[in-house]
Order: structure tokens, then sequence, then C-alpha cells
């Protein structure tokens, strides 16, 4: 029941935070649409988004011509060194981040007006395309089948079939979800189509490389990738809107809540007039042309410098080594995210390069001497798992790392010329503020004092030590500005509407280097700061980012290609004079001369120029009050299971109703999910869990802070037996009650891959048999009841999951899995219906078999240098240790989760060892295949061999081992769009044949020399 509840409920939960803070208090911010919760720390980043959701919350709801149905909860939320939102459709939740997104594939805006108008409009656009409610999201169709069991002793088989697919509530592809959320209102333009979109579209679109119809429409792609199809959706969405009209967003949305929609396809053709994909190709074919003319001159006229770094999409901030022929860069290489970038060194005399530390993700900075870099790097070594940046050194001769800051939010460190000083970005609710501090981490001095949301970026020293340059935003992209090192007033170098960024002092210090987007695309300018004389440095088609010039007058930048970011050189960087210039897209918005009268819009008047011209330092009065449990709108999901376990059972009897439920309150703090099913016959599954994530007494104050849950299952199975007589037989229902009680405890101990679980669990099996005729006698024997098992078992349970982050991990994992149990478990067992009198009362005569049970499972899955294929070993181990118990406490190693080549119930036994060893390559790495709703991804095989025994009595030396090979498919496919359809099929052959005695009516079952087959249709493919 367990290995089901996990298997066909894994995407039907709410999403939950894997790191949770007890520690906070929280309090609410109500108004007439919104409640806003947030935690000490973030009072003002809460304020401001109260202001804006109320000023945006008619301009979104009268676009779609809907309001949800209740009010909307922000959470706010600043424990950790992230930035983004998130809009839980469903439950009238959406979250935020307070942290400013600095993300290189997209310009700067302000961060809240952006992300509460774009998460509100998913709540808003999704809401609108429900076909059931939101209350009903999806509907399930199940199907369990059964290995044959041969066991007489065993009421039925294993699963080795299993089938949970769902009837989705909502069909909306990630490039219109997205799409719409960037474009919201476009009279508001808090997010706009800027100089970062319009590269990475413009780039794809020259190269001929733009992602298909149906790539577009999922996610599960690279960092670049699922940027792509956020990217080319808002393009695509713009171009709907403004060459249609934006009534059409709302008419495609309100076709795809038709009853009869699997893809968006036709609810476009409905609202337009053609289908999705043929308006698609058109429009892209457009674009082709459109770049390909407005970038002809640029082209004939490069000066771009040639790559030194090109593998990988996400190569950043090249950084001159103090004698000029070093570069430290970091880059994600081979890997699937930016997440994932280590530092690496380029030696531009030798033409090769070193990694020297993995997990470097920021700016660069190296010691005067040329033997330490330092950079920060985010980190959950504290108190409450919190994920923030500190500042780290690495030396290079020693190779070691150091880390200089705990908990400070640390982030772009900057040397000093001297060596002596370090200069960095730090900030909380919302705000960045630049610092300065002794290079041990002693003497912190704050040089800015902003407070409304100013954020600040990639600070520089000047060669003399006295100023430091940095980027600076508030609204819409960035400035360039600089303060003395030793406090004084900012003073702008670079303010106008273009986007400046990246600046760095020439050696000589009377010049500066930066990045602008003056002709609709980033190149590298150089400012005299005596002067102020302007020069343009290149002219790519891409972009240009992130420079460090040498004292020998070489310039090394990131430039951005179809590919992603790449690191490139130049020799001898010269002045440009009337470069060919980019012609921009125009953006087709309303002038701010004329949306200062109101524009009707369904029957509301809306003042464009004042929502446009916000000012949100400025702030409106709100009561707060302590947060009170706020819990989600209880969610059903329904499904029919056809659930065969038993061969009696025909027609009507195969299938299960069922209803699964589920609510949280919206801090995830506590909540329930559970289930039923029903067949005809009166047989049920039952499970309700309930789980706490706040303070436990006690344990809290003594440092931990395990997540509680309270679980409950529930399972009754019925078959037909007999009565035997001395003459004759007498047929009877039994009826099987399974009652188990669970409370666990689960605390990341010593590293965030590490989880410790501690669980108690309360069994009580119970056998009824139906009333009967004593034919004999004519006399009826009442139906009766035995409780034959009362189960105790105290387990500790360590997790250890490095399994690496990839667009194939679950298709193709690489890394380690370990799991070590440990069992102590006291029980009652009547295995024989033994009765004795005490007390003048008949009651059962218990065995209370004692033991400890140890279970070990190592999976070590190795990627094979230079290849996409893996090599994968799994090693298993337990034993219940002391004398030999009861086969009712066996291990099996059999089946769909062990040894497939034969029946879950074959290989049992007392202790065990058992080893897989996995070879897994892929077939088609990009179908690209969409068949009504379902889209097709990727598919692998895998041909794999087990070895392994079981057994009771003896030693293991005296065992004869059982072997089988076999082959996999793997299919990872998506349906609707959202939900992972995982499908696997196995084909396994069992080489050795055995008998296994049974003692309970003294018959032998031969199993071995046969095939097995199994197969799946999941959320995922890991069953373990």
């Amino acid at each position: 029941m367990l290995f089901l509840v996990v298997v066909f409920t894994s995407n039907t939960t709410l999403a939950q935070e894997e790191f949770y803070h007890p520690e906070l208090e929280w309090r609410t911010i109500e108004s007439e649409h919104f409640l806003v919760h947030f935690h000490t720390g973030t009072e003002r980043t809460a304020r401001v988004i109260a202001k804006i959701a109320e000023e945006i919350y008619e301009p979104i709801t009268t676009l779609y011509n809907y309001q949800p149905d209740g009010k909307i909860s922000f959470i706010i939320k600043d424990y950790d060194d992230y930035s983004n939102g998130a809009a839980y459709f469903l439950d009238n939740k959406i979250e935020i981040w307070a942290s400013s997104m600095d993300f290189d594939l997209r310009g700067t805006h302000n961060w809240l007006r952006n992300v509460v108008t774009h998460e509100f409009t998913h709540i808003v656009q999704i809401q609108t395309s429900l076909k059931f409610g939101r209350r009903v999201p999806a509907f399930y169709l199940q199907w369990l089948q059964y290995e044959s069991e041969r066991r007489t002793d065993v009421l039925y088989g294993y699963p080795n079939g299993i089938v949970s697919y769902p009837i989705s509530g909502f069909i909306v592809p990630s490039w219109f979800a997205e799409g719409v959320a960037q474009y919201n209102r476009k009279e508001l333009e808090y997010d706009s189509w800027d100089s970062h979109r319009d590269m990475i579209l413009r780039m794809y679109a020259l190269d001929d490389n733009m992602l298909s119809w149906n790539e577009m429409a999922v996610f599960g792609k690279t960092s670049l990738g699922n940027e792509s199809a956020y990217n080319a959706g808002f393009a695509f969405v713009r171009f709907i809107a403004e060459e249609y009209g934006d009534e059409k967003l709302m008419e495609i949305s309100r076709n795809l809540s038709s009853l009869v929609a699997l893809t968006i396809d036709g609810a476009i053709e409905k609202a337009i007039g053609k289908s999705g994909s043929q308006l698609y190709e058109e429009w892209k074919a457009s674009l082709k042309r459109d770049y390909a003319d407005r970038t002809a001159q640029i082209k004939n006229n490069l000066v771009a410098g040639g790559i030194i770094a090109d593998v990988g999409f996400g190569n950043f901030y090249p950084t001159f080594s103090p004698e000029g022929e070093k570069i430290a860069y970091v880059s994600n290489k081979k890997a699937d995210y930016f997440s994932q970038s280590s530092l690496y060194l380029y030696d531009l005399i030798t033409k090769t390069e070193k990694k020297l530390k993995g997990g470097v993700r920021s700016s660069l900075s190296w010691s005067p001497d040329g033997k330490k870099i330092y950079y920060a790097k985010t980190s959950r070594k504290n108190d409450h798992w919190s994920n923030l940046y500190d500042i780290y050194e690495y030396n290079i001769e020693r190779e070691e790392e150091k880390r200089l800051t705990y908990g400070l939010r640390a982030n772009s460190p900057s040397i000093s010329p001297d060596g002596r000083m370090i200069a960095f970005v730090s900030g909380s609710d919302g705000t960045l503020n630049l610092y300065t501090m002794n290079v041990d981490g002693t003497n912190m001095r704050k040089l800015t004092n902003y407070t409304n949301s100013e954020q600040v970026y990639n600070p520089k020293w000047s060669p003399d030590g006295k100023s430091i340059v940095f980027d600076y935003s508030m609204k819409d992209g960035r400035d360039v500005a600089m303060i003395a090192s030793d406090e004084g007033e900012v003073i702008f170098l670079l303010s106008s509407p273009e986007d400046e960024r990246h600046a760095v002092f020439t050696r000589d210090g009377s010049n500066i280097i930066y990045s602008s987007d003056k002709t609709g695309i980033f190149n590298l300018y150089q400012l005299d700061l005596s002067t102020k004389e302007v020069t343009q440095l290149t002219n790519v088609v891409g972009g240009a980012f992130m420079p460090s010039m040498n004292a020998q007058g070489m310039l090394a930048f990131a430039s951005y290609t179809s590919s992603g970011y790449k690191i490139s050189l130049f020799e001898q960087p010269r002045p440009l004079h009337n470069p060919p210039v980019y012609i921009p897209i125009v953006e087709r918005t309303i002038p701010l001369k004329l949306a200062s009268a109101s524009k009707d819009v369904g029957n509301q008047s809306f003042n464009w120029q004042v929502l446009r011209k916000y000012d949100d330092t400025e702030l409106p009065s709100f009561t707060e009050t302590p947060y009170k449990a706020t819990a989600t709108s209880l969610t059903f999901v329904p499904f029919l299971r056809l659930d065969n376990y038993n061969p009696q059972n025909k027609g009507i009897d195969l299938l299960k109703l069922g209803l699964y439920g589920y609510s949280y309150d919206v801090l995830d703090r506590y909540g329930f999910f559970g289930g039923a099913a029903f067949n005809k016959r009166g047989e049920r599954d039952l499970f309700f869990i309930f789980d706490y994530r706040g303070k436990i007494p006690g344990l809290f104050h003594l440092g931990l802070e395990p997540a509680l849950s309270f679980e409950v299952y529930n399972i009754t199975r019925k078959t037909n037996s007999i009565v035997p007589l001395p003459l004759d037989t007498i047929p009877v229902e039994v009826s099987y009650n399974l009652l188990e009680f669970d409370l666990a405890l689960k605390q990341k101990i010593l590293s965030e891959v590490l989880e410790l679980e501690l669980r108690y669990a309360h069994s009580r099996y119970t056998a009824s048999i139906g009333s009967f005729f004593l034919p004999e006698i004519n006399d009826l024997v009442k139906a009766f009841s035995e409780l034959y098992f009362i189960g105790n078992d105290l387990s500790l349970i360590l997790r250890y999951d490095g399994i690496a982050l990839s667009r194939t991990q679950e298709i193709n994992p690489v890394g380690r899995k370990i799991r070590l149990r440990y069992d102590y478990e006291f029980n009652k067992f009547n295995p024989t219906s033994e009765y004795e009198v005490a007390n003048g009362l008949l009651v059962p005569k218990y065995q209370r078999p004692v033991f400890h049970r140890v279970e070990l499972s190592w999976r070590e899955h190795q990627r094979l240098p230079g290849w996409k294929h893996t090599l994968s070993l799994q090693l298993r181990g337990g034993s219940i240790l002391g004398p030999p118990v009861d086969n009712f406490f066996d291990f099996y190693i059999g089946g769909l989760a062990g040894m497939k080549g034969y029946p879950f119930y074959s290989l049992g036994g007392n202790e065990f060892v058992y080893a897989n060893v996995t070879y897994r390559f892929p077939l088609f790495e990009n179908i690209d295949l969409r068949i009504l709703q379902l889209y097709f991804d990727k598919l692998y095989a895998a041909v794999y061999s087990d070895v392994g025994t079981i057994w009771t009595d003896g030693v293991l030396r005296d065992q004869k081992f059982k072997r089988d090979a076999g082959v996999e498919l793997r299919l990872e496919a998506f349906s609707y769009y959202v939900f992972p359809t995982r499908i696997f099929f196995n084909a396994t052959y069992g080489f050795d044949e055995f008998d296994r005695y049974i003692p309970s009516d003294g018959t032998t079952v031969r199993y071995g020399k046969e095939w097995n087959f199994h197969f799946g249709v999941l959320f995922g493919f890991d069953l373990d």
C-alpha cells in the first residue's frame, strides 16, 4: 500500500520546498483582493507588493473578463539568496522571493512590479482556461496488473504493470502561459521586449535555430532552452496581440477550457482562423527575413574578436590575471544549468585551460600577486539551511578553497589594488547595497544606504584604490555610478534611457569600458572620464558583455551567440567610427502623452500614465496582524482504477472508484493528503497523511527542525476459501483487514543531500471468516474475526541523494544514491490460529517475535567518458539479525523493484545480497513528436543483469546465486504540456531454475528459466 501511494500520487500533491523555516515569525497585510503574508525582515517588500497588487488587479482581470473566486495569498520570502516567483493557480497562492532577479538572459526591470504582475496574470489567465474549475485539476485513469501468483500461502502477486495517467483540467502550453504573463498589459510596461530578449530571439532566427512549435510548448530543457521557451513565447504572444488584438488572448484562453480541447492549436484556430502551428511557422519565417535585413550591414562589418572558450552556453566573467597572461572565468561547460558552473583558468601562452573549483557562478577578482582568486558562492551550512551567498578565496598553488564570510549574503567580490580590502554587494528585503571590508572579513563598512529596492551590481576598484564603479538600477535598465572607497556621494557616470552595465577601469584609470545597448545590441564602449567622450569598441550581431582589459591592451569579454555565451578575446581593440547600426524592433505601446487620457477597457477606466509613472518609495498605510492559519481550498482528484489482483473478480468487480483530496496552509506548515478507493465488493484502499513543518516543542530548542507526519493506511481484501470437514468442505468468504499507523520525523543532517528519518509504525492485521452452515447438523456458524498480527516497528533511515541535476536525470541519472535502514521490531503474531484459555476466556496464543533488521542499498551511476551513455551499479544487502524468524517477516528481492527475472515472492528469506549492473544509452534524444496531447521527447534503452541470493538458514558461502538479464526501454514524454509521462517496458529472463517449498500446505513451486515482463506509465522512472 505504501508503494502504491508513492507511485500513484507523486504528481498530485502540492509542491513543497525541501527546506522549510519554522524559526520565522509571520505577519499578514489584508487588502480588498489580497492577503500578503511576510516574515520578519520583509516588511517593506510586503507593503510594496500589497500596493502593486491592488493597482494591477483590475487592469489584468478586465483583460480576461475574469476575477478569482477568493482573495489571493502572496507569500513573501527572503531567507535564501534566490530570486523567483511562483503562481499556484489551483490554490489562489503566489510566492515571491524578495531578492531582485539578476539573470544573464533577461534585462533589468523593477523586480516587484514585474513579478507581481507576471504571477497574478498566471492566476487569472490559467484559471480562465480551466475545464473543471480550480478544485478539480484532473482525474486519473489507473491500472494495476499483477504477477500470476503460484504460492498457495500468498493471496495475490506483486504488481508487474502500473499505469496512472491524467485527464487534465488545463492544457496551457509553456510558451503561452509564460508569454501572456510577460506581456500582461502592454500599457503597464512593467516587463518589456528588452535588448536581452531581442538578442536571444535574433540569434536563434539568424542561425535558423529556433525551437519547433512542439518544443516551445514544454519545459524540461537546459537553462538556455527553458528560457528560450519563455522568450519565444513572449515574442509570439506580442505578435498575436499586435496583429489580432489583445482580446484574442482572452478568447484563446477561454477556448482552452473546452472539454474537447486537447492542445492549443484548435483554440488558436477558433480565435484567429489559423492553426497555432501554421501561425507560428509564418511568424518564424517573417522573423528570419526581418532580422536578416536589419543585421546585414553589421554582418559585413563585424568587429567581434575571436572566441577562446566555446564549450557550454554559460561562459561568464572573464578576468585577466595581474600579469595579463591568464584569464579566469566561470562556465557551465557540458552541464545543463547555469547553477552548475565552475571556475576555470585559461592560459593565453599555452592555449590550455584547467578547472579550478566547482559551484562558482559569481564575478571574479584576482589578488594583486596573482596567487588567489576571489568569488562568491551559495551554501546551506547555517543553522536553518538557508541558501546564502558568501565570499571565498581560492589559492591556485595549493588548490585550496577558504571561506571568508559566514551568512553575510555577500556577492560580487572585488579586491582593492593593494590587496587589503574587498568591495562587495549585500542586501535584504529586496534592496542591495555596496560594502567594503578587510580581506580577512573584518572592519565591514557600508558605502551606500539604499532602502527602497535599489539594486547595485558588479563593483570594480579604480587602479589607485580611491574609487569604486558599479551598476545601479531602480526601475528599467542599468546605469553606471561611482563612489569614493571611503564613503561619499554617488556620482553617475552614465545615466540614460539605455542599459549600461559591467563597467571596469582601464589600467591607467583614465577610462572605463562598459557594455551598452544604445544601438539595440549590447556592444562594448569606452568612456573617457575627463572629456566624457564615448567610443565604440565592438560591433557584434549577438551581444558583448563583462569586459576585462590587461596591461598589454588585450580585451576579453563574454559574447552571445545562438548557442549561448562564449568567451571572446581582442588582441588590440580600436575605436570604431560610424559603424553600421542595428535597427531595433520598436515597441508598439501607448505613448505617455496619449496615456494621460483614460482608456476604456472592459467597461473600466485606467490612467495608464499614473500606473507607469509609479513611485514605490511612497507607500499607503497598511494594517499588519499576526499570521493566522490560511488554508488552501480543498482540492479533489477523482480516479478510476482497474485493479485485477483477485483472479476471482470479474467484470465490474475489477473497477475501483476513488478520490484523492488535499489542502495545506499557504505557508506549507501543515496540511493533509488522503485518498479512498472502493470496488463493488466493498474492498477498500484508504490512506491519510497529515504533515506538520512547524516548531516541535523540545526539539526546536535543541536546534532540530524535523518535518513531522502522521499517516494512516487501511486496505481490505476478500477471497473465497474452504473449511475442511471430515467428509466434506464448506466454501466461505475470507476478508483481510490491514491497518497501519505511522509517525515519522525527517531532518536534514550534515549536508543538504543527507536526510535522517525516524519512524514508528503500528500495524494490526485481521482475518474474518463469514458465517456458514454445518450441513450435518444444519447449524449456523456465525462470522468471526481473528487479530493475527500486532506489529510494532521502530526504524531509522538514512538517505543520501547525490544524483546530479540534469535534463536527463530521470531517464538517465548520473550520481549516487544510498539508503541505509535499521529496524527494531517487537510483534505479536499468531500464524497458526492457536488459542488458549486465560482467566476463563479463549484468547489467541501469540508468538512474540522480537528482532533487529538492517538493509543497505547503494546505487552508483557513472557517465562513460566522452559518451552520453552511463554504467550503473547497484548493491543491496539485508539481514534479520539473530535466529531465523517466520517467513511472514521475510525480505523479497524479485519482481518489479528487484531481480525482474523472477516473481516477487519467489525470492524471499531472512537474509539477502543482490547486485545489478546496467548499461544505458540514448536511442533518440530529441524525438520532438506530438500525437494529440502526448509529446514524445527522449527514448533510451538499457541492457542489465542481476545476480543475487536470499536465504533463511545457513551462511552466504553455501548459497546458490540466481542470475537474470534483460532489456529496458524508457520513453520520456509530456501529456497536456505539463504532466510528466514516463513510460517503461522491461523484458527479463531468469537463468536459474529452482523449487520453493511451501510449509503451510507441503507443496513445491518451481521458478526460473522463463521470461518476465514489466511495464509502467507513471510520473517518474525510479520506483525505489
